[in-house]
């Protein structure tokens, strides 16, 4: 009785005290469905669990598999090491992934769908990059890394790892065929190998991949027997750069996309592919090696080919024949008849940016469904192959990702989440849509109280703007709360209406539950609103968009709950940008963060990534070609005019934004006596993904907003900043 007594007590404690508050500790234990995906017979979904670990530094991931009615569910693997690239075997009964050996070198593992130990397959000296099923399931064709050539280590050796663009050395890779029963295995070609690239023909009997001149450029295509009985052959035109290909479901024809180099202009530090400037559809017989263009015309940006199930059709998407391949045009979404090359879109005058996911053949070749952005939400769409007409699977502003369907596409599996409901896999039987939750991901979050999240519109300019609205969770609309205004990265990007417990390195619940409001405006240049709303902010970053953004302000302290004088903004890359341009042109805000930005153009140039064609693609010249245009729209030149307390973070290592901007920034803001902090990451890159430096980046913007916005004392820069007081 004193026990019963004593657990009433307790119980009636925590019931009074009511839900939990989200912390930054709390946020950093949830865990994220990745690579989730149907099996061939529809019968099951893998997906992994990943998460971080910030006491030990490190990252893991385990396998699990429900069953398609979520009744039971299998966590197939334990140890917790970082896996990858998950896969069916074809026959639903084993998944194979990679994960390190005991040396540390990516090796692929094979484990039962319903459980027991999985089997280490490969044991290659530098680690397996790629692998894929032979159609029987009965052997795996994979990629793996080759030491270095000897002229590299030497002159490694003499001259140390020397950073040129005009000498970079390629990564070399081996193509190996391994019999899974036998364990007999043998090295099918080696060279600059396209990891991604081989694929076995339909009935087993051939493997087809891509060698190339240099590191992520096209290739030539090559194909060999997989019993060995003969070496590789080169099966494309001399000297044409094959982009991707596919083989016919009969197996009797290999599509290939054979694409123009880029315009050497677009040449950069990297070697990356920006842009393909042209390419055609050129077919292959590969037993007789006849070959022909199956289209006259060349189509701009076209990157892969989708075989209709019964070999009659292809399916691509590009830009149209005859325009230049670039952010001006809409994408179409074409279908060729392989018989005579007669070609017509579907869909016209969709905006297919950032879409097409998952692009797959109905069941009879009727249509095409596929993910694609819609305003806030991620929706399902089907295409209709004869009309062109496109109608919506799915609808309404709930983001949907990750679809995949089982071999006869009768059933399709996906993750669902809105930003008040927390993501989970779901099952729907095709061709209706009609889904079922299959999982209870991060069950705990049932015990917090969750900043509740609501779709705003406002005006501005002419313009109707949408943003997401998040508010405290005991949000009382007679009350004032400070504000936070949140711009998210791109510039070509959005905020979708998805679960929010933290968004580019915001902890957005732990802001939530320290009594914050947040606004997320999808201002002028976003993705998904169609071309013009994208195209509206051209030549004019931190103009049209840094007013869509204050709009956004205006509006909700129109609605009577924002204190006007505890404002804060903050932003990641291209949001890095956009918070030093809004403060360099208002004093409104009392405290700013921005990680990963770009408060200068010209330093941008100093380490070229896809930021050089971003940046190009928004101002038409470079900076040597017109530099008063790009001194007038960097921030960094409005640094005089800056109040706002500032914290500044950024990744050593960061490919896209350089560092030095951050750098320039920070010294102009301490130059005018204005209060900021840098934090520069070693070794971390765009984002900052090592564990513990990922929980001190979310800690120490929850700080410095309590510090200038709520005037708390206890904050760890307490010590640089001991006399501030918030609304400075």
């Amino acid at each position: 009785m004193i026990f019963l007594t004593a657990w009433a007590v307790l119980a009636g404690q925590v019931l009074l005290a009511g839900p939990e508050k989200w912390t930054i500790d709390e946020i950093m234990n949830l865990k994220q469905i990745e690579s989730p995906a149907i099996s061939p017979d529809g019968r099951y979904v893998l997906y992994l669990l990943s998460g971080s670990a910030a006491a030990e530094n490190r990252r893991y991931s385990d396998l699990h598999v429900v069953t398609a009615d979520g009744r039971a569910t299998y966590r197939l693997t334990q140890d917790g090491a970082l896996k990858t690239l998950p896969q069916w075997a074809p026959d639903s009964t084993r998944i194979a992934y990679l994960a390190a050996d005991r040396r540390g070198k990516n090796q692929v593992w094979v484990t039962p769908v319903t459980g027991g130990k999985p089997a280490q397959s490969t044991a290659s000296e530098h680690g397996v990059v790629a692998f894929l099923w032979s159609p029987d399931g009965s052997r795996l064709l994979y990629a793996a890394s080759e030491p270095k050539p000897s002229e590299q280590l030497a002159r490694e050796k003499e001259w140390g790892v020397v950073i040129s663009p005009e000498e970079e050395w390629s990564a070399r890779a081996g193509l190996w065929l391994l019999e899974l029963k036998s364990k007999k295995q043998r090295r099918v070609a080696a060279g600059i190998l396209l990891p991604e690239s081989p694929r076995w023909s339909p009935d087993g009997r051939f493997v087809a991949f891509l060698l190339s001149a240099g590191e992520r450029q096209p290739g030539a295509l090559y194909i060999a027997p997989a019993d060995g009985s003969a070496p590789p052959r080169l099966a494309s035109p001399p000297g044409a750069l094959v982009h991707s290909f596919a083989w016919s479901p009969d197996g009797k024809t290999i599509g290939c996309v054979l694409s123009h180099e880029e315009p050497a202009a677009y040449v950069n530090y990297f070697k990356r592919q920006i842009y393909f400037a042209l390419s055609r559809v050129w077919l292959l017989d590969p037993t007789s090696g006849r070959s022909r263009f199956l289209l006259s015309d060349e189509y701009p940006g076209l990157s892969t080919l989708l075989w209709s199930r019964d070999g009659q059709k292809l399916a691509f998407l590009s830009k149209p024949p005859g325009v230049k391949n670039d952010a001006t045009t809409l994408d179409v979404l074409h279908v060729a008849s392989v018989a005579d090359g007669t070609v017509w879109t579907l869909a016209p005058g969709f905006d297919f940016l950032r879409g097409g996911i998952g692009l797959a053949w109905s069941r009879g070749n009727e249509e095409l469904w596929f993910l694609n952005g819609e305003r806030m939400g991620y929706n399902v769409f089907a295409a209709d192959v004869a009309t062109g007409k496109l109608r919506h699977v799915t609808s309404g502003q709930d983001t949907i990702s990750s679809v995949s369907y089982s071999a006869d596409f009768s059933s399709a599996a996906f993750v669902r989440e809105n930003a008040n409901t927390k993501p989970d896999i779901h099952l729907a039987k095709l061709p209706g849509w009609s889904p079922a939750k299959i999982t209870d991901i991060n069950p705990q979050v049932g015990k917090f109280a969750h900043g509740p999240a609501e779709i705003i519109k406002y005006a501005s300019e002419g313009r109707e703007i949408e943003a997401l609205l998040i508010k405290p969770p005991d949000f009382d609309k007679a009350k004032k709360y400070p504000l936070l205004l949140v711009v998210h990265g791109g510039p070509t990007w959005y905020k979708k209406n998805d679960w929010c417990h933290e968004w580019e390195f915001h902890p957005i619940q732990a802001y939530a539950a320290a009594g914050y409001c947040l606004v997320f405006p999808n201002v002028r240049g976003s993705a998904d609103y169609g071309l013009e709303f994208r195209r509206a902010n051209y030549a004019d970053l931190g103009g049209g968009d840094y007013r869509d953004a204050m709009a956004a302000v205006d509006y909700l302290i129109g609605r009577g709950f924002i204190d006007e004088n505890a404002m804060g903004v903050t932003g990641w890359s291209y949001g890095g940008f956009l918070t030093p341009a809004i403060i360099g042109q208002t004093t409104r805000f009392k405290a700013a963060q921005f990680g990963a930005g770009i408060p200068s153009f010209e330093a941008m140039y100093s380490r070229l990534s896809t930021v050089e064609f971003i940046v190009h693609e928004n101002y038409g010249p470079r900076p040597w070609e017109d530099p008063q245009m790009h001194v007038r729209s960097s921030p960094l030149y409005w640094a005089k005019n800056v109040k706002t307390p500032t914290l500044i973070e950024h990744g050593e290592d960061d490919p896209r934004c350089p560092v030095g901007g951050a750098v320039l920034f920070y010294k102009a803001l301490k130059f005018y006596g204005v209060p900021a902090v840098l934090e520069i990451y070693p070794k971390e890159g765009h984002g900052i993904t090592g564990p513990l430096l990922h929980r001190r980046v979310l800690r120490r913007n929850l700080e410095w907003f309590n510090k200038w916005l709520k005037g708390d004392r206890t904050t760890s820069f307490e010590k640089l900043f001991p006399a501030a007081a918030p609304g400075r």
